[in-house]
């Protein structure tokens, strides 16, 4: 650790700046008063400059540079002198978010499709992340991991802005795969809390979810699911066909994709986690991040001394202050001398 450092040093660029500014006022008053000079004539300048110090002007100039040096010293936050201070680490949650990338994800009854909003809202939720891993998991027919528990927030958006209905094999929603990737996917030996964040309109075919919850459960594991799409009246799911949109149909019949929250709402209570039927209303993962997920138990590590430099911010200013006094006190006159 160096003896001295500052918080901002990027600031010290402000002295040349200041400087210069100074320097510019400076030569502006001088040859102001020199026009005065020769204006007033030779015989006002000796009347009204006779008592005027040249030097003091000087002096008063780098009293004025001295302290604006100091006070941007100040702003650039100096360090030095060691003291031991007692910190405890604490540690961030471990988040897997399975996100349902399959065709009924891209129903348009939340604009501009449930795939499109869900990965704008995951943007959103980890914004506002502290200290915490997360990973990405992607399934429809399978489960399929996009990205692992990671603190690279930017590996995370690449991973998230890549994920589309082609992510994972198609062929229905299988949430309970979903669960136990995500299971598989914790690191066992962190020791760190535990959540598994679920985002589908919940239409499930057999995948045992719930026995999936269960185990969860059991390894402390807490699920929060979020219900995307209409849950009453459905909406149909688009298909392009030689360049044309249309809808996905069954026996000559229009599908509906409902949002089925029945399931979702089981897994969030088994495992302690919650339930939260969006619809096709305004998702904000940030605000349900702060107001679940945040307020969780966060392991924390054995308490630790390390040494850091004490802040010195206090005497520059003190230093600016005092310059600032001796030149408002020093004036511009000559000194006259006493005659003995």
């Amino acid at each position: 650790m160096p003896w001295m450092q500052f918080d901002h040093p990027e600031y010290v660029h402000l002295i040349w700046v200041f400087i210069l500014m100074w320097l510019f006022v400076f030569f502006m008053q001088r040859i102001k008063k020199n026009k005065n000079t020769e204006t007033l004539g030779r015989l006002a300048s000796t009347h009204f400059y006779k008592n005027y110090s040249r030097s003091k002007v000087v002096y008063k100039f780098v009293l004025k540079c001295l302290a604006w040096v100091f006070l941007i010293l100040a702003a650039m936050g100096p360090r030095w002198g060691l003291k031991m201070e007692e910190v405890r680490k604490q540690k961030g949650l471990d988040i897997m978010i399975c996100a349902d990338v399959s065709r009924s994800m891209l129903a348009e009854d939340v604009p501009p499709n449930r795939l499109e909003r869900i990965k704008l809202d995951i943007q959103d939720m980890i914004s506002v992340l502290q200290s915490d891993r997360v990973g990405l998991i992607a399934f429809a027919g399978a489960a399929v991991a996009v990205c692992p528990l990671t603190q690279d927030l930017n590996y995370f958006n690449d991973s998230l802005k890549s994920l589309s209905s082609r992510s994972a094999p198609r062929g229905g929603t299988f949430v309970g795969d979903a669960i136990r990737k995500a299971l598989k996917s914790f690191d066992k030996s962190e020791g760190r809390t535990k959540i598994i964040f679920v985002i589908t309109d919940g239409e499930d075919q057999d995948s045992l979810p719930l026995e999936a919850a269960r185990d969860a459960a059991s390894k402390e594991v807490k699920i929060f699911t979020v219900g995307m799409g209409d849950p009453d009246i459905g909406t149909p799911i688009p298909i392009m066909e030689n360049g044309v949109k249309k809808y996905l149909q069954h026996e000559g019949k229009t599908v509906m994709s409902r949002m089925n929250g029945v399931d979702l709402k089981k897994i969030a209570e088994i495992t302690q986690g919650a339930y939260i039927p969006a619809g096709t209303s305004l998702l904000k993962l940030d605000e349900i991040y702060k107001k679940y997920m945040l307020p969780l138990e966060r392991k924390e590590e054995n308490k630790d001394k390390v040494s850091l430099l004490k802040p010195r911010f206090q005497w520059f200013i003190m230093g600016a202050i005092v310059l600032l006094i001796m030149d408002i006190l020093m004036g511009t006159k000559k000194i006259r001398e006493t005659k003995v």
